[in-house]
């Protein structure tokens, strides 16, 4: 039976394992042929969308790894707006807002969407399966 799942990261792009996790959980459920609507980054997951984010030559690019997968499957990739504003990862839109100065562009990764928590509890009427990291 293919399944829709809904995804949650809470851990940041580096430093904890679980982010790794999520995206691997994430190939092997598209190479079984389910599907995934929605990865939903949520607390320190949030900076899973910073385009500042640089690895070294030997380590996985995680945001851009995640933005290839979007790409391939057609997965939302939304990020909880209020955990990005006081983490700092902000768009065009939030540097107007809030006057920052030091940029005018923000810093989030073209393929993540900033939404509030109701757009991701719609997500989870709509799958099967929902699982954390």
């Amino acid at each position: 039976m293919i399944l829709n799942y809904c995804m949650m990261v809470n851990s940041p792009a580096y430093g904890k394992q679980q982010t790794k996790t999520a995206l691997q959980f994430a190939k092997t459920l598209l190479k079984c042929n389910h599907h995934i609507n929605t990865i939903f980054f949520y607390q320190d997951g949030v900076t899973n969308a910073n385009c500042l984010h640089t690895s070294a030559s030997d380590e996985i690019n995680i945001v851009l790894a995640w933005c290839q997968l979007a790409q391939k499957f057609k997965i939302k990739l939304n990020i909880c707006v209020s955990a990005s504003i006081r983490r700092g990862i902000i768009n065009t839109e939030q540097t107007k807002l809030f006057n920052i100065k030091n940029t005018s562009s923000g810093n989030i990764q073209p393929d993540f969407n900033l939404v509030g928590l109701g757009s991701f509890a719609q997500e989870l009427f709509i799958c099967n399966r929902f699982i954390q990291f």
